[in-house]
């Protein structure tokens, strides 16, 4: 079955463990969810991307050449990844697979890293998420917490006190570059049992795609 995707494009990875490496990304349309600050809202509604095959996203993906491959949206856990998934793996490629966590992972066994996004009150979808489901992260994986106010950092605290999780924890300010509130935060305040940071998004603070 076709995928439909937004976009296919070469940058650096602009967030998480992996910032600042070249990476091969794959923006699927639609999304679950509408969150108030979202900066990828062209690729929220369904229907309005390009339907591609499996084999014609892998050939686009040859020519960038770059070893990771991110596959971000929208949110990808809506669409089958699997033939995709099995496809990059046999041209070697490193998969990033990004999803907020409000739909059933599948497939890790084939993706090299998992990176959960749960949202948060600021964004009005935090009751859509499915937070149990930051206990199925791995230890390679990575959870990241769009924080956008001081009431999204204890809501983070608490979640992190009732769901034990095994990865890196990432704290990113919205909008991707102020973030002084939430290293003062990380630094007075702590995060208990995690290994946290704080980290911008780099594509915003280098002002590339």
């Amino acid at each position: 079955m076709p995928l439909e995707v937004n976009e296919i494009f070469s940058s650096i990875f602009g967030e998480g463990l992996n910032l600042g490496l070249p990476c091969t990304f794959i923006r699927l349309q639609g999304c679950n969810c509408r969150c108030t600050w979202c900066d990828t809202v062209y690729a929220q509604t369904t229907g309005l991307g390009t339907l591609m095959d499996e084999d014609s996203i892998v050939e686009k993906v040859k020519e960038f050449g770059n070893e990771w491959v991110c596959i971000t949206g929208g949110e990808p856990m809506m669409q089958d990844l699997h033939k995709l998934l099995v496809k990059l793996s046999s041209i070697h490629k490193k998969v990033q697979v990004e999803t907020n966590g409000s739909l059933l992972l599948k497939d890790d066994e084939l993706i090299t890293r998992i990176a959960m996004s749960p949202k948060l009150p600021s964004s009005r979808m935090d009751k859509n998420m499915k937070y149990e489901q930051m206990m199925k992260l791995r230890p390679g994986d990575e959870l990241k917490f769009v924080a956008a106010n001081e009431s999204d950092w204890f809501f983070v605290k608490d979640l992190l006190r009732r769901y034990k999780v095994a990865c890196e924890v990432i704290l990113q300010p919205e909008g991707g570059t102020d973030g002084c509130w939430l290293v003062e935060k990380l630094l007075t305040v702590g995060l208990e049992k995690v290994n946290a940071r704080v980290l911008p998004q780099l594509h915003k603070v280098f002002g590339v795609k």
